[in-house]
């Protein structure tokens, strides 16, 4: 791990501790010393030919920037513990090179919603960053990747309406296939991907073994 990755690592374990993130932090560290995820795969056959969705939506959607993540980091003190830990995570994602980011601002301009649209174009960083085990994407194939609704806006709908802009985002694209993974015991974002028509094409394991990460067994995808 470069010097300047892994101290940037450091700072925000020490800002999740300010936060109240003790508990994450040790359940981070357990986990990662022996555990075992399952994780079901949800993909979405695409029309190229549908019309764009006309739905009306309080936000627009639009391309992060490292501004906008600046922003992010800024207004942690309104969070806390866990949901310190998946805005740190997500940043640290951005930082490590995964552009194609999208972010949903409300009409006063704050953030309520981020996630990202994998392709092809982003096998080798996948390959470089992911758990051993991890499949590539098809050429015709997008990752719907690291969604995360801010505490403050949950319980609008702001998901299902994002996943239908990014969707519309893919067919431009030329994406045939819309792909995403999640956690089994993520009873909200399963129902709310159910919900937006994905349907359940597989499952994987990922196995945490002393620090090493490996995943296996992605059937059906």
């Amino acid at each position: 791990m470069p010097k300047g990755r892994f101290l940037k690592k450091v700072s925000y374990a020490f800002l999740l501790l300010r936060k109240g993130g003790l508990g994450v932090l040790l359940r981070q560290f357990f986990s990662r010393v022996y555990s075992t995820s399952t994780y079901v795969w949800l993909a979405k056959d695409l029309d190229p030919l549908k019309a764009p969705a006309a739905a009306r939506t309080a936000f627009s959607l639009q391309p992060a920037s490292p501004e906008a993540f600046q922003r992010i980091l800024e207004r942690l003190n309104k969070e806390r513990g866990q949901d310190v830990f998946e805005i740190l995570r997500r940043v640290s994602f951005y930082e490590r090179g995964f552009d194609a980011c999208y972010q949903a601002l409300t009409d006063s301009g704050d953030v309520c919603h981020i996630g990202w649209l994998l392709s092809a174009r982003h096998n080798d960083l996948i390959r470089s960053q992911y758990p051993p085990g991890t499949d590539s994407l098809r050429e015709d194939e997008v990752l719907v990747e690291n969604i995360f609704t801010f505490p403050r806006c949950r319980g609008k709908g702001i998901m299902l309406s994002v996943l239908q802009q990014l969707e519309d985002l893919a067919r431009k694209q030329g994406a045939r296939r819309l792909v995403a993974y999640v956690d089994a015991t993520n009873t909200p974002s399963l129902k709310g991907f159910d919900r937006a028509g994905y349907k359940p094409c597989g499952e994987e394991k990922e196995k945490r073994r002393f620090f090493r990460i490996r995943r296996t067994g992605q059937s059906g995808k």
